[in-house]
């Protein structure tokens, strides 16, 4: 099928025709992309401080640059002033922060240590990934179908219009309110159900998929992390974590979804509820803005909560309910709670992501451009053709690392159970684990006590 997108005034770029031309580069983008997954993560595995560092200088040398470019152009010095200040804000923060970015170097090291000796740990995720979508695609289309049934009836929410022009406004609206369809689509009460019920099964297995690669996650590093001093290899690992994560381990996994379906159900229904009084205005809207506040810290401790207990689930093999219990009391006799809630490691790898993914698109669209540039071949659109191509690539690069960041995060999380059930027992399976956890406790001590650790302790603060 033809289409067409307009870009532009002049500019109109037949779909066809771009992947024509386009095909080998969209290819080339794809396999590039996952190329460049790969090297973050070595990067991570074998130069992590440094890489670390150059992220955070990036990130600082780019709020300048762009400032540098606001204050050039015409009425952007408000903008360009704002911006740079931001830069010397961001440089200052990550000054006071530098002890604890160092150990998110060292942290982030060692993660990839444990997905380099389990690479199978990201062809698990993608198979779950893989059956997640054979599932979501027929519920999907179920729901379509039933959606299929009904009829157009007048619409309640409608009134006629007392306007020369007629039709139909709003009822909570006067006459000059705004304009509504007089007619909406009804599906019948049994497809209403359905789609309902539909939709809560979908939302379940999307949980469900979720805690089975944590599980699995955990399971495979857990493996690596308690092996004989020595081990090198671990073939099987994470065919026997699935296997548990299907098998003995499948009810848990089911009961704590159910728990993150329910978190996310009573999430969207305050957010609507604070729609709703924003609308409404008044003291009820502050009421319910403070009541919507103090549940979304509670749904996000179940949620802690949950994925810790997750994970102690596939190391021990417990029921999901003992499993949170036991974890919750592991971080509280270890003094370890407030790691999880350690935000500088995730926000430090999507900034990364991002500045990756977007010098990635820019490489693409200009090394594209300068091709059919030179060719010999007739080739007018070649600059809007490349921008696109540009984008292409930076959205499949960017998707790429943010897959590879939530793998590597999973990792941590396991990572840092397995050190805590290691404190409890006072053992030292991995000394280099060891090594890195222990700095952070002494400069979580020491920002708690008041001692200067050489950073601020607003890195890994708990909120």
């Amino acid at each position: 099928t033809m289409y067409v997108t307009r870009l532009s005034e002049d500019d109109t770029i037949d779909g066809a025709t771009f992947f024509k031309d386009s095909k080998y580069w969209l290819l080339f983008s794809l396999f590039g992309a996952a190329f460049v997954g790969v090297c973050f993560l070595a990067l991570f595995r074998s130069c992590a401080r440094q890489t670390v560092w150059g992220i955070i200088y990036l990130k600082v040398f780019a709020l300048a640059a762009v400032g540098v470019s606001a204050l050039s152009t015409d009425g952007g010095s408000v903008a360009g002033i704002i911006l740079l200040v931001l830069a010397a804000l961001s440089a200052f923060v990550f000054y006071l922060w530098r002890v604890e970015i160092e150990l998110v170097a060292r942290l982030l090291s060692v993660a990839a240590k444990s997905l380099q000796d389990n690479p199978h740990i990201i062809t698990a995720v993608v198979f779950l990934k893989l059956c997640l979508l054979c599932v979501l695609v027929p519920v999907g289309a179920f729901i379509g179908a039933a959606y299929m049934n009904g009829e157009v009836v007048f619409n309640p929410d409608a009134r006629q219009s007392s306007s020369k022009h007629g039709g139909c406004v709003s009822t909570d609206k006067d006459e000059h309110g705004d304009d509504v369809p007089c007619c909406v689509w009804q599906t019948d009460g049994w497809a209403s159900a359905y789609i309902g019920l539909a939709a809560l099964v979908a939302l379940w297995t999307v949980m469900l998929a979720f805690e089975a690669r944590n599980y699995t996650v955990g399971g495979v590093v857990a493996q690596w992390y308690f092996a004989a001093p020595g081990t090198s290899t671990f073939k099987g690992t994470t065919v026997s974590a699935l296997r548990n994560a299907a098998g003995p381990s499948f009810g848990s996994l089911c009961f704590g979804s159910l728990v993150l379906t329910a978190v996310t159900m009573a999430r969207e229904i305050g957010r609507n509820a604070r729609r709703n009084a924003d609308r409404a205005g008044g003291g009820m809207a502050v009421l319910v803005c403070l009541l919507t506040t103090c549940l979304d810290c509670m749904y996000a401790l179940v949620e802690y909560i949950s994925k810790f207990a997750t994970i102690q689930c596939a190391i021990t093999g417990a029921g999901f309910c003992d499993s949170a219990r036991s974890v919750s009391q592991l971080l509280a006799n270890n003094f370890l709670s407030a790691y999880g809630v350690w935000w500088l490691p995730g926000m430090i790898m999507t900034a990364a992501s991002f500045l990756l993914s977007a010098a990635y698109g820019a490489a693409v669209g200009l090394a594209s451009y300068a091709t059919w540039s030179a060719s010999s071949d007739s080739h007018p659109d070649a600059g809007t053709e490349a921008v696109i191509l540009g984008v292409v690539a930076f959205a499949l690069a960017i998707i790429i690392l943010q897959f590879c960041i939530s793998v590597l995060l999973n990792v941590v999380d396991a990572v840092f159970i397995c050190y805590a059930m290691d404190l409890d027992r006072q053992l030292s399976s991995k000394p280099e684990v060891h090594d890195v956890f222990t700095a952070v406790r002494q400069k979580r001590q020491q920002s708690a006590g008041g001692v200067d650790g050489g950073g601020g302790s607003g890195g890994s603060g708990a909120v």
